[in-house]
């Protein structure tokens, strides 16, 4: 910095005119050039081109400096990253073995309920008697009762089911089961007093009916005949009443004028109404078994009552196919369906119970007088045995 400003100061020296005090009017001679300041500049800017070298070359060394450190240290990150994997895949190996061995574990506890489990039920079958056998199968037997009776509605053979199940308690002969004997009473009394209703047979009637629907012919059908009344008015005031009806309906009937006339008769139904009837018809009577099924005695009736309404309003049921159809429907419509008004049997808990804990065996009763030990007496062929005294006084 220096020398530039030396450099500076020399050239402004150079370059500045004369003033016009300082300068005569004659032309001065020219100066000689000085050799020192160009040699000061010349050191200077050498001093320069070195001290600029000497920053470009440390420069360029701390930055090889850098990049050697940077690269040393991408490789010490990557020898500890390769010797960082192995640790690492062990730790993993490590944590899926102790996965798996929880899960071992825990399948191992549960095989170890089960066995345990399986080792009660064993020793609780080596430890059954024949009166828990008896038990469970009377237990079975009340279950299928149950089952006849709610699910296909038959308290007939619920009935024999519970009846089978006494029998077996009553083989017995355990006093401590007189409460579920008297149960079992009371359940075969609720059993006997359900109405039992031929469900089957009533679905089979209906599907005899709905083959013979096919049959029927379209008709119609004859009034019921009314004999004439006397149309004649009285001439007492006490029947003014009856003059008074008799007067209206004569009016009445003027309006109507009835003819007679011979020629075809128009059928009351086509061919395909008559089809589409009948075809109702065998749907009222599909949903009328359904409700067989069901227990369900109002839509039974319903369906019952429509179908035979319809045969009876265009069908003829004069005689033949029609009448019996007719009959048939009519002795289905007075058809009872009680439903079971027993929820559950009296001895079911009991019953579990027993199964559950096994069938006290009864404990012999102890006698309240002890018979008091008496010593046999000898034979009479042996002698009895000298006492204590009698041998110290012999000995004397």
């Amino acid at each position: 910095m220096e020398n530039q400003q030396q450099e500076a100061a020399a050239a402004e020296s150079t370059t500045l005119p004369a003033t016009p005090s300082s300068q005569p009017n004659d032309i001065a001679p020219k100066k000689e050039p000085r050799h020192g300041s160009s040699l000061a500049i010349r050191v200077g800017v050498l001093v320069a081109l070195l001290m600029g070298g000497s920053a470009l070359g440390g420069g360029y060394y701390l930055y090889q400096q850098l990049v050697e450190q940077y690269h040393y240290t991408l490789s010490v990150e990557e020898k500890q990253s390769a010797s960082l994997k192995e640790p690492v895949s062990r730790l993993n190996q490590l944590e899926q073995r102790l996965k798996q061995i929880g899960q071992l574990e825990t399948e191992l506890g549960r095989l170890t309920a089960d066995q345990s489990a399986l080792e009660r039920r064993l020793t609780n079958l080596s430890q059954k008697t024949p009166d828990d056998w008896l038990i469970a199968e009377a237990d079975y037997l009340v279950r299928m009762a149950g089952r006849k009776l709610w699910l296909e509605q038959d308290p007939a053979t619920a009935l024999s089911l519970l009846k089978t199940a006494d029998e077996r308690i009553a083989a017995m002969q355990q006093p401590s089961l007189f409460s579920l004997r008297k149960a079992l009473a009371a359940d075969m009394e609720q059993v006997a007093s359900v109405r039992s209703t031929d469900i089957a047979g009533n679905v089979y009637a209906l599907d005899e009916i709905m083959k013979r629907i096919e049959r029927l012919t379209p008709g119609r059908n004859k009034q019921e005949y009314t004999p004439p009344t006397d149309e004649t008015i009285s001439d007492s005031l006490n029947d003014w009443q009856t003059n008074l009806a008799k007067s209206w309906k004569a009016l009445i009937n003027d309006f109507v004028t009835v003819r007679q006339r011979t020629g075809d008769i128009t059928p009351l139904l086509s061919p395909e109404q008559e089809w589409y009837l009948k075809e109702n018809i065998r749907t009222k009577l599909l949903q009328a078994q359904l409700a067989l099924y069901r227990h369900d005695e109002l839509s039974f009736r319903e369906a019952i009552l429509m179908a035979g309404g319809w045969v009876k309003l265009y069908f003829s049921v004069d005689s033949g196919t029609g009448a019996q159809i007719l009959e048939r429907l009519d002795s289905l419509a007075s058809l009872r369906i009680d439903a079971v008004p027993i929820s559950k049997f009296q001895s079911s808990d009991m019953l579990r119970t027993l199964v559950q804990e096994g069938v006290k065996a009864p404990q012999p009763i102890p006698d309240p007088t002890p018979i008091p030990a008496v010593n046999p007496l000898p034979e009479p062929d042996q002698e009895p045995e000298p006492s204590a005294a009698a041998e110290s006084e012999a000995e004397a």
